[in-house]
């Protein structure tokens, strides 16, 4: 159960982070 909780986190997080990405755009690549 933890491994899929942490595999579905990793998921929600990637996915987030693709959203704000598509989103700002400009200040995300600067905040990598």
């Amino acid at each position: 159960m933890r491994a899929i909780s942490s595999a579905a986190g990793g998921m929600l997080r990637a996915r987030l982070r693709a959203a704000a990405r598509l989103r700002g755009g400009h200040g995300d690549t600067m905040a990598e």
